[in-house]
């Protein structure tokens, strides 16, 4: 658990707590298996400071094309992939 300092206020927290920023400093904590590890770091000792993120863009392709199945499925009415079935009984005339 993070301990402030008496003129230390937090200013932003991580959704999972991990990661907290006060007027002071930036503080990582995490919890493994068997320990608690604990980082901080002075606001002044900061020089830089990189982000980096990875894209995926094959997932939006794939939302896409679902997408466009779904909606050519929509328009075409329903019955265009289901299965040729004769069912007894239900008016339905089929050719031999």
């Amino acid at each position: 658990m993070l301990t402030l300092f008496s003129t230390e206020h937090i200013i932003l927290t991580s959704g999972s707590g991990n990661l907290t920023l006060t007027n002071y400093r930036v503080n990582y904590q995490y919890k493994d298996f068997s320990s608690a590890h604990y980082h901080s770091i002075f606001l002044e000792d900061i020089s830089s400071m990189k982000s980096d993120y990875k894209s995926s863009p094959v997932w939006l392709i794939i939302a896409g094309l679902s997408f466009l199945l779904g909606l050519y499925v929509f328009v075409n009415g329903q019955d265009t992939y289901a299965p040729a079935v004769n069912y007894q009984g239900t008016g339905r005339r089929h050719a031999e």
